[in-house]
């Protein structure tokens, strides 16, 4: 059987990288390092099977398991409930991992801590009394040696994280693309998806977000920072200057991590918050409705006296009380005709002619927006908008406290609507612009400054 060397085998698997891609993620899957022969074969076939014969067959001879073996891609074989199993080389694997940041494998707690455990021993052995500090002894070049491999190695990984964390909301975002378009209970994928984001975030996110922290204090020893900074001190002791300016130099690669981890903290906490609130809204809504369509069923048993559901449903239900308050929204009306044009560029040319006519000072007086028809101040107030109002143009208007209100809320910096109803109150005339004004007896609501005020409609239309 034709076999490749271990370059040539890899130069076919990077050929077709998804084929590695989708095996790493059945083992991080299953956070396992070994993985089924007949899943390797399996995604293998899936992979080429658009492929000529030729092409097919050299991808078939590159992940066969002897060539993998012996070309020593595969690092060990072995059998587990009668099913050979593979277990790839940890630096075949880190290839892959380079080439798809999904595929980074996240910082645990206890990863975190063996790579500060490595620190404390270099640090103690450089602490000891026997370390020379003599380029020329051995032992301490492979110690210097193994430092700087820690260093940068460590320095690598959590910069690879920091990308794949800051990746993350783009992947909740095709995760809910995904899911919209398959048929998949909503509660269910938003708990689970809640579920995996909260231990992503607990289990990974937060440890490496203490482990760079500087001002963290461990029982066991110095934080990362304080470790990197003593054995800086250590070679500044020694006269080591261009070893301590290179330690120095990695604990600001280090420090300079920690606010991008501070960002996507942020993130991944405010999505859990949102996701939390989103499944408490819905539950709540889901609860509502079931009482109601209890109640409304209640109504079909036939019964004369029951037609329809009684008032304590909403009684019981806080919310419902205001719902009869709350201004419903309307329809917006977009027509093809002249008259419609006509009133769009008329309103357009009036709005023009107020900003061209008003300054910010034409409310001169600072009274306090309250209600009281005696105030000197906001008699003031109102006299000078309807001296206002009375050189605007205006059109027929149903509702004319209303359509003055839009226009002088956006034109007038200190403007209160209580000073246009004192402006109407104490003003108002029967004629205005060469147009009739009406009062009604018919009351209509309206909401400034987050607050609801009720007044009585007058209406302004053509004189015949």
């Amino acid at each position: 059987m034709k076999q490749f060397s271990a370059i040539n085998t890899l130069k076919i698997m990077l050929e077709r990288p998804n084929i590695m891609f989708n095996v790493i993620k059945q083992m991080d899957r299953h956070n396992e390092r070994f993985i089924s022969e007949a899943v390797v074969a399996l995604t293998v076939l899936e992979d080429i099977k658009n492929l000529d014969k030729k092409d097919q067959q050299r991808f078939k001879l590159a992940f066969a398991t002897e060539n993998l073996a012996n070309s020593h891609i595969v690092a060990d074989q072995d059998q587990f409930e009668n099913v050979n199993r593979l277990m790839f080389q940890e630096s075949v694997l880190s290839i892959f991992r380079l080439c798809e940041t999904s595929l980074y494998q996240e910082l645990t707690d206890s990863k975190l801590k063996s790579e500060l455990a490595s620190f404390w021993h270099i640090q103690s052995k450089l602490q000891a009394t026997n370390c020379s500090f003599n380029a020329l002894d051995p032992d301490y070049t492979e110690l210097v040696e193994e430092l700087l491999q820690k260093l940068g190695s460590l320095l690598d990984l959590l910069k690879r994280n920091l990308v794949r964390m800051q990746n993350i909301n783009s992947d909740l975002e095709q995760l809910s693309i995904d899911v919209s378009k398959e048929d998949i209970d909503f509660v269910e994928y938003r708990q689970k998806l809640l579920d995996d984001v909260t231990r992503l975030y607990e289990r990974h996110i937060l440890p490496t977000q203490r482990f760079v922290n500087p001002d963290v204090r461990l029982v066991d020893g110095d934080n990362l920072l304080a470790t990197i900074n003593s054995i800086k001190v250590l070679f500044d002791s020694h006269s080591k200057h261009e070893l301590s300016d290179q330690i120095f130099r990695y604990s600001l690669s280090f420090s300079n991590i920690i606010n991008p981890l501070k960002d996507v903290s942020n993130q991944i906490n405010g999505f859990i918050r949102k996701t939390q609130k989103s499944l408490t809204q819905f539950n709540a809504m889901e609860w509502h409705f079931e009482r109601f369509k209890q109640k409304y069923e209640e109504t079909l048993d036939g019964r004369v006296n029951r037609t329809k559901i009684d008032s304590s449903f909403a009684k019981e239900t806080p919310f419902m009380n205001n719902v009869k308050r709350i201004p419903r929204p309307k329809g917006l009306k977009i027509e093809n005709n002249e008259s419609y044009f006509h009133n769009i560029f008329t309103d357009l040319t009036y709005r023009i002619e107020d900003q061209l006519m008003v300054t910010d000072d034409v409310i001169g007086a600072d009274g306090e927006a309250l209600i009281s028809f005696t105030s000197k101040d906001r008699l003031e107030r109102a006299r000078k908008i309807y001296q206002l109002i009375e050189n605007l143009s205006l059109r027929e208007s149903k509702d004319l406290i209303a359509t003055l209100h839009y226009r002088l809320k956006d034109l007038l910096p200190k403007y209160h609507f209580v000073d246009l109803i004192n402006a109407v109150v104490h003003f108002r005339k029967t004629i205005l612009d060469g147009k009739q004004l009406i009062k009604t007896n018919k009351k209509s609501y309206i909401q400034h400054n987050n607050e609801y005020y009720a007044y009585r409609v007058v209406i302004l239309q053509e004189v015949f």
